[in-house]
């Protein structure tokens, strides 16, 4: 039992730190497109 406590506390805090690396990567995808919109 506390082994798999350690392991959805572990994936919590992974969870957790991978949130604001995907909105990054999503607001880069979505300004990139918007620079290629401009550019053409």
């Amino acid at each position: 039992m506390n082994i798999l406590l350690r392991c959805m506390i572990s994936l919590f805090l992974l969870m957790l730190m991978a949130i604001p690396a995907v909105s990054d990567g999503i607001a880069l995808g979505i300004e990139s497109r918007f620079h290629f919109l401009l550019l053409f």
